[in-house]
């Protein structure tokens, strides 16, 4: 157990806030997880960091707080404790919480505490939370089990067996199996998870507001078209009046519907997959939103494992065709479905 501690310790270090060489550490922590931050600040100056500044906390304390402190102290905040998080947020100075906290900790609570001092600690660290949000310093959560918590999570369990198994739980979900592998595993998965960032902003989907009223009228025109079409058998889409949920859509979305239309082609799975074959200009895509036209047929892609039993339970015939129509002159959209379905 001790070398996935120390593996989590690191990966938290090292990937959570990716601490640079002269870069300082601000870590909160509750007191009763102190041998876990030291773990942590190890890491840390091993990393080259600067220094590891502590911001520490206690459960106990901070309810007694909350029942008996004078009343007006939750409409401020000490001036030193706003310097302390603004300052070094400022700074660019990494901040790490561990956290660990009874989840009935402040249970009799008078809830009008709570919520003034929220708000007053929101005013105070503005910037901090400002900053937070915008990228301006790299910042992480890490969680660590304790009884009161554990024991929530596994009632059923001893204390022993039920931190045991909420440690599990959170070890797993890190990628931390002892191996001490769990920064490389990480620093994969962010890359893969960079090409599939790099593969939704290639859709322009930040301009999907501007594009919308192209999708819906572009939508219903290819709706209307497969509804009169001699080889579809059935049409599902919103801004039709035959849809059940028309009424509705015009209830909700009166400035349009969207772009996705359903629909069948007579003759099943086998006219479905010739229907996609022939396709020429929609993208055979299982994605929506896109600027382009992108068509699917679920039973042989995102449906492929299922039968035509399990198909039909799911509410997905063989013969279901997903468009998602995009922003091209709907004229050749509509020629481009008319020419798939004629030799289906």
């Amino acid at each position: 157990m001790e070398e996935k501690l120390q593996e989590y310790a690191r990966l938290l270090v090292e990937v959570g806030v990716n601490v640079q060489k002269g870069q300082n550490l601000v870590i909160a922590c509750p007191v009763e997880c102190a041998w876990f931050a030291r773990m942590c600040a190890r890491a840390a100056y091993a990393a080259g960091c600067r220094e590891v500044i502590m911001s520490w906390r206690d459960d106990a304390l901070t309810r007694e707080r909350f029942l008996h402190a004078a009343d007006e102290v939750f409409d401020t905040v000490p001036a030193w404790q706003q310097e302390f998080f603004n300052g070094y947020a400022k700074e660019g100075a990494a901040y790490l919480a561990i956290s660990a906290t009874d989840p009935e900790n402040l249970k009799g609570v008078d809830p009008d505490r709570i919520v003034r001092s929220q708000r007053s600690g929101s005013e105070a660290m503005k910037e901090f939370y400002r900053l937070e949000m915008a990228n301006g310093f790299p910042w992480c959560i890490g969680s660590i089990p304790i009884p009161s918590w554990a024991k929530k999570v596994f009632p059923d369990l001893g204390e022993e067996e039920a931190m045991a198994k909420l440690w599990d739980a959170i070890l797993s979900a890190i990628r931390v199996n002892g191996d001490g592998d769990a920064v490389r595993r990480w620093r994969e998965h962010l890359d893969t998870l960079k090409v599939r960032v790099d593969k939704l902003n290639s859709l322009g989907l930040e301009s999907l507001h501007v594009r919308m009223a192209r999708h819906c009228e572009n939508g219903l025109a290819v709706a209307r078209f497969l509804q009169s079409h001699p080889q579809v058998s059935w049409v599902r889409f919103p801004g039709l009046e035959t849809d059940p949920y028309y009424s509705m859509a015009q209830k909700y979305l009166p400035q349009g519907v969207c772009g996705v239309v359903s629909f069948g082609v007579k003759g099943g799975r086998k006219a479905a997959e010739a229907f996609m074959k022939r396709l020429r200009i929609a993208a055979i895509e299982t994605h929506v939103a896109d600027a382009r036209t992108c068509c699917l047929h679920p039973a042989s892609a995102t449906h492929r494992q299922m039968n035509d039993r399990q198909l039909a339970e799911a509410g997905v015939s063989p013969g279901m065709i997903r468009l998602s129509i995009g922003i091209e002159h709907v004229d050749d959209i509509l020629a481009d479905l008319a020419q798939a379905l004629e030799k289906a």
